[in-house]
């Protein structure tokens, strides 16, 4: 049996600032940001864009180069992280990101 592709993994870390009272959240690699009187508001806002985006066709691809560049030292980007992972080692991690949510309900 051959050995499949790696998979490109992309982890985006939610960055918050607080200015004044105001909280500004974005996801490392997003184009985008939030504002809100709360850092919770700020994550909840900032999942709700997210889960808006997720299906964008140019954001995907936009985040693809990206890592590209990142994977190839050409980029550094706050709060973006990726890097090319085994199948074994996507699925563990697909595993463990739906574990993690169904704990979380």
């Amino acid at each position: 049996m051959s050995e499949k592709p790696p998979k490109l993994h992309v982890t985006q870390h939610a960055i918050f600032t607080e200015s004044d009272g105001a909280w500004t959240g974005r996801y490392g690699g997003e184009n985008w940001s939030v504002t809100a009187t709360s850092k919770q508001e700020a994550l909840d806002l900032m999942v709700e864009k997210l889960e808006s985006v997720s299906d964008d066709y140019a954001r995907n691809e936009r985040l693809i180069r990206l890592a590209e560049r990142v994977i190839a030292g050409t980029h550094t980007e706050e709060g973006f992280e990726a890097e090319y992972i085994t199948e074994t080692s996507y699925e563990d991690r697909m595993i463990e990101l739906m574990e993690t949510q169904f704990d979380d309900d």
